[in-house]
């Protein structure tokens, strides 16, 4: 099945959720990222990888939304920079997902 079209709200656990991703996790939760945004939140430059690490989750394109938009450089050209979003959905799926995250890592802590 195509991650754009799920069956169902829940995505999947991923062997490499990081810091960075779980940084990122919560401020796409917040509201709409940029990516620029994105790479500082995340402490990394390669937020992109990031998100379609986030993206793989479950969550595709469909949920997770790029939408471009024009910028005006300091040299004068024009540029595209992404913005990130999620949809309703989205933002249900990825909170359900974080909620699971951290308590199942809490669960294991305590033991």
């Amino acid at each position: 099945m195509s991650n754009n079209k799920q069956s169902s709200r829940s995505i999947h656990v991923s062997s490499s959720v990081n810091q960075r991703m779980i940084r990122l996790v919560r401020a796409l939760l917040c509201g709409t990222v940029t990516r620029e945004d994105a790479d500082r939140i995340a402490g990394c430059s390669n937020s992109p990888d990031l998100i379609a690490e986030i993206r793989r989750l479950g969550l595709g394109r469909k949920h997770l939304v790029t939408t471009l938009f024009k910028v005006i450089d300091r040299d004068g050209r024009v540029s595209h920079p992404g913005r990130y979003s999620l949809t309703s959905e989205g933002h249900a799926m990825l909170t359900e997902w974080l909620n699971s995250f951290v308590q199942k890592h809490t669960d294991e802590a305590e033991k």
